[in-house]
């Protein structure tokens, strides 16, 4: 049923949209689209193509999470997928990148090859950062940078490109970017086999040594001597010092990455997310044990950011209220506990409470929801840190930190007096 006119002068009648169809039980539903660099490249790419459509890729991205997306394929560079709307019969979309040359691949794995970082990093299943430059010497980007890079279409009767559907393909597609990141080069025109094998012949043309001249004499023949049962154990010639390399492998998480998941595997997250934190810390720790250095020089504390212009760290009496009182901080909310899951460590927000400095704090961030994370009791005056927590880019970052009476509270934000809600904790 199309539209139609009531009459003369009249806005157009436009029939409601019929209810959209349950996601099928077999699609497939993203979970965390851009949780490595390249799938983040691979989103900024539809988002930078589709600015002008930023409602449909906000609904492409809620179908991907329905899981309405469904038997995608990849074949000849081709990307293929139906998408369930309201319609009785799937949509049909397809992505076609345009095939990078053979001039441009050429020089880009003989850019590679000359690292031996790139080759270790591709085994591992992770693509290095440093990408885009072996293809920049041919003026090439492995990303699409233009939009004559991504051809799309779909058969739904939406005239925009990308419409919700070619978004929510889009978003699934990244989700398997992090997966492999070798999907990117055979949708570029490489597979994973032909590009790892160019590497090794590469690689292994350039290190090649020639054969030794063969000797003019045989060697003299070995006469092995009778060992006695009481000296089996015992070394009948000095032996030479022997050696070991300990060092940081070139791609964290690589045995982990190509383990994978167990067929029995039902939790949400992989493997890999709840062992790395574990492998990592045991890998350093070898290294301590091993290079006799202490925890101090393994894990050096990142250089805090520099303070926000709106957000001057007040100079004087707050330093001094904070020295010698770290273990009278108080951590609450849940809010501030999966920042400390993250990495953010409790020394390093007292060392910047210490300092007076304000740490991830962007210049023109928009106001974030705030929390009253911490807080120190002292017999003559409370010291109050009020930190920010945002939920989508899950990082914390400390707002302001006031010594002051808390009737005195002041809003960081409106620079209006509030006062502050506090649930105070008994001691122990």
């Amino acid at each position: 049923m199309g539209r139609g006119y009531w009459g003369w002068g009249s806005y157009p009648y436009y029939p409601p949209a019929p209810p959209k169809r349950p996601p099928p039980e077999h699609g497939i539903k993203v979970k965390k689209v851009g949780a490595t660099w390249w799938g983040q490249r691979w989103i900024e790419a539809l988002e930078r193509f589709g600015y002008a459509y930023s409602a449909r890729l906000g609904r492409g991205r809620s179908y991907a999470r329905q899981g309405r997306v469904h038997d995608l394929t990849v074949k000849d560079g081709v990307v293929a997928a139906r998408v369930t709307g309201s319609r009785p019969t799937p949509y049909l979309v397809t992505l076609r990148p345009a095939p990078l040359g053979d001039r441009v691949w050429k020089a880009a794995i003989k850019a590679m090859a000359a690292r031996a970082v790139f080759a270790a990093r591709l085994l591992a299943g992770e693509m290095p950062r440093e990408i885009d430059e072996a293809f920049r010497a041919s003026r090439a980007s492995l990303f699409p940078a233009r939009e004559k890079d991504l051809a799309t279409a779909c058969t739904c009767p939406d005239w925009a490109n990308p419409c919700k559907h070619v978004a929510a393909v889009h978003y699934v597609l990244g989700e398997a970017f992090d997966r492999d990141p070798f999907l990117l080069f055979e949708l570029r025109g490489r597979s994973k086999a032909e590009v790892l094998a160019a590497l090794r012949g590469l690689r292994s043309a350039s290190s090649e040594v020639p054969p030794a001249a063969e000797p003019e004499e045989a060697p003299a023949g070995v006469t092995l001597k009778g060992i006695a049962p009481e000296g089996y154990e015992a070394f009948r010639e000095p032996v030479d010092a022997l050696r070991f390399h300990i060092g940081a492998p070139a791609a964290e998480g690589a045995l982990l990455r190509q383990l994978g998941a167990p067929p029995s595997w039902r939790l949400p997250e992989t493997p890999r997310d709840l062992l790395q934190p574990f492998v990592a810390r045991a890998a350093a720790l070898a290294r301590e044990l091993a290079l006799g250095a202490s925890s101090d020089e393994s894990e050096p504390t990142p250089p805090a950011a520099s303070p926000s212009p709106r957000r001057t760290p007040r100079p004087g009496r707050k330093n001094e209220a904070t020295k010698g009182s770290a273990g009278r901080i108080k951590w609450r909310y849940h809010a501030l506990r999966r920042a400390y899951q993250r990495g953010i460590r409790r020394e390093r927000a007292l060392r910047v409470i210490q300092e007076g400095q304000i740490i991830e704090q962007r210049p023109r961030a928009k106001p974030f929801p705030k929390y009253l994370l911490m807080a120190m009791v002292e017999p003559d005056r409370p010291l109050y840190v009020s930190v920010g927590y945002d939920r989508a880019r899950d990082y914390l970052h400390v707002i302001t930190v006031h010594w002051f009476d808390p009737r005195k509270w002041e809003d960081p934000w409106t620079r209006k007096p509030k006062p502050p809600k506090l649930r105070r904790e008994k001691e122990p």
